[in-house]
């Protein structure tokens, strides 16, 4: 979460990307604690969210509620992840 807030107050002349995995043992409650990221993303600038990880969904379907204007995607490997991140991020992006 902090790493947004980083992002947020960061000028650019791109776009703002959020890249994230799974959080782990984070105990019964892990779940809500990756919904409670979806705010701290709206908040922050951020336009493009691509997430890697069974708990990350649980986050995709918070933006999904929430109406977030940005592009969502979640990935089932990290390597499609990494790969896809490679050809979309541009110059002046921050993330």
């Amino acid at each position: 979460a902090a790493a947004l807030d980083v992002i947020g107050s960061h000028q650019t002349r791109g776009k703002k990307w959020a890249i994230l995995a799974d959080m782990l043992e984070l105990g019964p409650l892990e779940l809500d604690f990756h919904r409670a990221l979806a705010p701290k993303i709206k908040s922050s600038g951020v336009s493009q969210v691509f997430l890697f990880g069974e708990r990350m969904k649980s986050l995709v379907e918070e933006l999904t509620r929430e109406k977030f204007s940005g592009t969502v995607i979640h990935f089932d490997s990290i390597d499609e992840l990494t790969k896809a991140a490679t050809l979309q991020l541009s110059r002046g992006d921050t993330c």
